[in-house]
């Protein structure tokens, strides 16, 4: 009986052992689901995270596009105003061409005005002259005449 009893004791001893260890991986198991369930919250937490991102990135691929397609707009109406600026110093040498063509003729048209006044002048003074001529003439050939009744009165 007594080895019985030892058994029974050892046995005891040994299911004493068993619960202990059965109890300690109980808790090392509650330990690990607490830990996993952590893990599982920060796993979803970094997805949400990611998928976040995920959307930033979409949305900042979106506004790079629309940003280029501003860059290519602008480029291209710089283009445009470069050509316009061009078009522009042209008409400017055009008609700096046409005014000094227009100042070229006003000069020449002032000179033919001066010419045409002063050649009116010469014909005024030779006409005057020839006027002049034909009265001293005349009275030279008035006087002629009284010199000649004069004379034949004497």
């Amino acid at each position: 009986m007594r080895d019985i009893t030892q058994i029974a004791n050892q046995v005891g001893s040994g299911a004493n052992q068993v619960s202990a260890g059965a109890q300690a991986l109980s808790q090392g198991t509650a330990q690990q689901k607490v830990s996993i369930n952590g893990l599982v919250s920060n796993i979803a937490d970094i997805t949400a995270q990611i998928q976040n991102s995920t959307i930033r990135c979409g949305n900042a691929t979106d506004l790079v596009d629309r940003a280029t397609g501003y860059a290519a707009e602008a480029d291209t109406k710089m283009e445009q105003l470069i050509v316009a600026t061009k078009n522009i110093d042209q008409s400017s040498a055009q008609i700096i061409s046409i005014i000094k063509t227009i100042e070229d003729i006003a000069f020449q048209t002032n000179i033919l005005a001066l010419n045409a006044s002063v050649e009116n002048r010469i014909k005024e003074v030779s006409r005057v002259i020839q006027t002049n001529s034909d009265a001293a003439e005349e009275s030279a050939a008035g006087l002629s005449g009284r010199k000649n009744i004069a004379s034949v009165m004497s």
